[in-house]
């Protein structure tokens, strides 16, 4: 595989000590997954075992309010993509708008105002572009 994808990984301590610095990571750090497993690929092999298990330890105070957490996932997905290919390119800004899309659907369903819901999806939306 390529990427490793969500909370269900291990790496080697020597991989992880080989890793280049990655503090352009931003917030609770979305699409950290894939940037590890991206950057370990490049010293072996990703294998899969779903006979695995690990424990996932909670985010002392959570992952921050949705205008942060969006500002994150976009951005560090963003981030990815340059440090990967040296530009965002146009696979990456449809992908971008339909997360939009969905964002502010769901937004617009869970929020108690629809008008704050959407304001803080664009909120996070340009923060993560700045």
């Amino acid at each position: 595989s390529e990427f490793l994808h969500g909370c269900n990984m291990a790496f080697r301590r020597s991989a992880l000590l080989r890793l280049p610095d990655m503090s352009w990571l931003t917030g609770h750090s979305p699409c950290e997954d894939l940037v590890l497993s991206y950057e370990a690929s490049r010293w072996g092999k990703l294998v899969v075992d779903p006979n695995l298990r690990v424990y996932h330890l909670a985010i002392e105070g959570g992952r921050g309010n949705m205008r942060e957490r969006l500002k994150a996932r976009v951005g560090n997905a963003a981030r990815f993509q340059i440090h990967r290919k040296g530009r965002l390119g146009l696979p990456f800004i449809w992908s971008a708008c339909g997360m939009l899309a969905k964002d502010l659907a769901k937004a617009i369903k869970d929020t108690r105002s629809p008008f704050v819901g959407i304001r803080d999806v664009l909120f996070g939306y340009a923060g993560a572009i700045r």
